[in-house]
């Protein structure tokens, strides 16, 4: 396709080059500069004034862009920029980034951003400034570093828009638009769209499997290679859900995230793979949508946020929970009833309190003492929903936790919705709220081996309240061990057996991850030399670390060289701190956090061997799955989840009696002495469970799954 001769070009941002303008107008591209570090906006007119002229148009042309984009309408009278000054402009090309966002809500035209920045910096810089939604839903834009090199490291959603253009080189600069005009971006919406819209898109008529991602705090993290990553074990299981849902039926996927982790759920399931068949549902989008806007406007959502959807939801939210702990205090009988009765009674009064407060304070009826004393009293109610959040060990502020529950109305009004995944029994407590079919992912339920002991930092009672509502609800439960199947019945969630499906879950690291060369020469600098024993998990009770530092003590002692790396924080529980401590050699236990897919396959290279302490899991210990992929010895508690998995296999691994502190020095020793005799044994152990745990039937279990649900 050919570009016409004559192109009239905004440049916004700092003055290009003077070899980089006379470049551009030697190919007869007359460039208006909108440079933002004029002082105002009669300078930039004045030295525009020529392509004005030449262009017949009017310095109000200029003046409008200006108070659109730059100023963004504040206090200035020629601030809205119409279709007729659009009309005008064939390419805008912007150099600040600062103005980008506005510049692509505001101009559909083409957009090409030409960027100076630092190799990899770009993504992290645009993410930053909030600007991934809007560019994923903008069509005919484009990014034109002046090298390759700026092209390593970047993310994928930036990485494909970007296109190199040299300095220097007016011919790529004519080649680039002549191909991009040929070659145009098209609107790739990640997010829902609202029902009104979803017709003009045909993979929005799929039937939709909701996937529930909101967990608290920043799940999913970004590291400084560019990696996503998730130190817990149930995003990674999610992950690969959604990877076998897409791979073997036609659901679309929607995956609820919060505005704040958009970008980070992005890359973590990588959707530019599956353009139309992944969304996400944003819990608070409407920090997004305000980022342009004024603080009245903020405000004015705040006040929205705080009283409308408060009494629109949390009323028959009350209600229901009237009903499921009527039945908690019928199944349990060690919580009083007559404590619930109260705690239902503080619910309705604090919200008596907080809605008789609004008119006072809307009016201005009382005066800055009485409205201070006013304030102070509707804190009381923050304090009742923080005794709620503490079933999940939120610590978000009141507005929040309202905003959350609109999500809700979207699911269960969207008739394509066909069933909505719960990956946890107490982290998403509002799906008690959903009328659509839930499937709920329930690998274990510690506390039925560990009583008396905190798992997440909660109180068991809160979750067996949560998770038994939820469980009931389920239209099916998802686990992935025969033992677990088993025992469920057993628990205080007395899980019916006829809801629980069971297959297998394969390795959740991302096989073709690779560490980078500079982080690997940290990770070698921080360990140093000699051998160590590595076990990635996190601190929780079954995982026994404290047990795991005792013998890593004895073992310390006759082996001066030793170290023990783990991925834990270790200040969590008491008891694995205190035997931290104690340690003689502390500086030999190195703790790493935030380890990405890449960097764990190189530490299983690496160890010496994985000391596998657990003495429970939900189903077989992907620590030592990966040990086995990777080659690296084992060394592990004899728990029913590896003898149902391996058979008579399982002797090929060197395996000890829970928390039996000679035996596991003993077979440690000896994986030391002989490692490669160890891993020759240990090899028919890995072909056997690879024969069950393997993504392509783990993809054909789960379409068969959804298939056969009612």
């Amino acid at each position: 396709m050919n570009v016409k001769q004559s192109l009239t070009v905004i440049w916004v941002g700092d003055r290009p080059s003077n070899d980089e303008l006379e470049i551009l107008r030697s190919q007869d591209f007359h460039i208006l500069v909108m440079f933002t570090s004029a002082p105002s906006i009669r300078q930039i007119v004045a030295s525009n004034q020529p392509i004005l002229d030449h262009l017949g148009l009017q310095p109000d042309f200029l003046e409008h862009l200006y108070g659109d984009w730059i100023q963004q309408g504040a206090g200035n009278p020629a601030a809205d920029a119409t279709p007729r000054h659009y009309s005008e402009i064939d390419v805008v090309i912007v150099s600040d980034p600062r103005y980008l966002g506005r510049i692509l809500t505001r101009y559909a035209g083409r957009v090409f951003y030409r960027s100076y920045d630092l190799p990899g910096q770009l993504s992290q810089r645009f993410w930053q400034l909030n600007y991934f939604r809007v560019i994923q839903e903008r069509g005919d834009f484009w990014i034109l570093p002046y090298d390759a090199s700026a092209l390593v490291g970047e993310h994928d959603w930036l990485k494909q828009r970007m296109r190199v253009v040299p300095l220097g080189s007016g011919q790529a600069w004519r080649e680039a638009i002549a191909t991009l005009q040929h070659d145009r971006t098209s609107s790739q919406p990640v997010l829902l769209r609202s029902p009104a819209s979803r017709e003009a898109e045909p993979s929005e008529q799929l039937q939709r499997l909701y996937v529930l991602f909101h967990f608290p705090g920043p799940i999913v993290r970004l590291n400084e290679q560019g990696q996503y990553l998730s130190s817990e074990g149930i995003p990674r299981v999610v992950r690969k859900f959604v990877e076998a849902a897409l791979a073997k039926t036609e659901y679309q996927v929607v995956i609820t995230c919060r505005a704040g982790q958009l970008e980070a759920c992005y890359g973590f399931f990588e959707a530019h793979r599956y353009p139309g068949r992944m969304k996400f549902l944003l819990l608070d989008p409407e920090d997004t949508e305000l980022r342009y806007q004024s603080k009245v406007r903020k405000a004015l959502v705040q006040l929205r946020r705080q009283y409308t959807t408060t009494w629109r939801w949390f009323w028959p939210w009350i209600q229901q929970r009237s009903q499921w702990t009527a039945q908690v205090v019928h199944r349990r009988k060690n919580i009083k009833a007559g404590w619930l009765r109260f705690w239902q009674w503080v619910w309705l009064k604090r919200l008596a309190i907080h809605f008789t407060a609004l008119p006072f304070l809307a009016l201005g009826l009382v005066g800055l003492k009485a409205g201070t004393a006013v304030m102070k009293r509707l804190k009381v109610h923050p304090k009742i929903i923080k005794k709620y959040s503490n079933i999940v060990n939120r610590r978000y502020d009141h507005l929040v936790v309202y905003n959350e529950l609109e999500y809700l109305e979207t699911v269960n009004q969207d008739e394509q919705a066909a069933y909505v995944w719960v990956p946890h029994y107490y982290l998403f407590p509002e799906s008690a709220l959903i009328q659509k079919k839930t499937i709920v992912y329930l690998p274990d339920y510690m506390p039925h081996f560990f009583g008396g002991q905190k798992f997440a930092g909660s109180l068991d009672h809160w979750h067996d309240r949560i998770g038994y509502t939820i469980v009931h609800q389920a239209t099916s439960i998802f686990t992935p061990s025969a033992f677990t199947q088993s025992y469920l019945p057993n628990t205080v969630l007395e899980v019916d057996p006829k809801k629980i499906t069971m297959f297998p879950i394969p390795l959740l690291t991302q096989k073709t991850e690779t560490i980078d060369p500079a982080n690997e020469r940290q990770l070698m600098t921080i360990i140093g030399e000699g051998r160590y024993l590595f076990y990635p998990t996190q601190d929780r009770p079954n995982k026994q670390l404290s047990f795991l530092l005792k013998l890593f003590q004895d073992l310390g002692e006759m082996l001066p060289d030793l170290k023990l790396v783990l991925t834990a924080n270790i200040r969590i529980h008491p008891a694995t701190w205190a035997r931290y401590t104690q340690l003689p050699f502390q500086e030999r236990v190195i703790l790493l956090e935030d380890v990405s897919d890449g960097e764990l396959n190189w530490l299983y290279q690496h160890a010496a061997a994985l000391p596998f302490t657990s003495t429970m899991e939900g189903n077989f210990p992907p620590q030592i799955f990966e040990a086995l992929t990777l080659n690296t010895p084992v060394v592990a508690t004899r728990i029913p989840l590896i003898t149902e998995a391996l058979g008579d296999a399982a002797d090929r691994i060197l395996l000890c009696e829970p928390l039996d502190l000679e035996s596991f020095r003993e077979k440690l020793i000896y994986a030391l002495r002989y490692p490669q005799q160890v891993r020759d044994r240990q090899r028919v152990a890995y072909h056997r469970i690879l024969e069950q745990y393997n993504d392509a039937q783990f993809a054909e279990s789960v379409a068969e799954f959804l298939a056969n649900l009612d």
